[in-house]
């Protein structure tokens, strides 16, 4: 039941963006504990040399309640 031209990526920048806002709301002192990250999967490479050029590259995946809000009005849009 795709409804009125309400875009499937919608969904996944509400995610991205309510990660935003979760992690934002974190560095609140009354809101740390309800926006916590409760799952963080990724890699971390500190330090790679090719004797040209020295590089990093970190990727990280964040959930929190504000993941889960973005989720949740993204497919509310999508459904309604």
């Amino acid at each position: 039941m795709a409804s009125r031209g309400i875009p499937w990526w919608l969904v996944i920048l509400l995610v991205f963006f309510g990660t935003v806002v979760g992690v934002f709301l974190q560095r609140f002192d009354g809101l740390d504990t309800l926006f916590r990250d409760f799952a963080r999967a990724g890699f971390d490479l500190r330090e790679v040399d090719l004797l040209f050029v020295r590089f990093g590259l970190s990727f990280f995946f964040r959930i929190n309640l504000g993941t889960l809000l973005g989720g949740v009005v993204g497919l509310w849009l999508l459904l309604r």
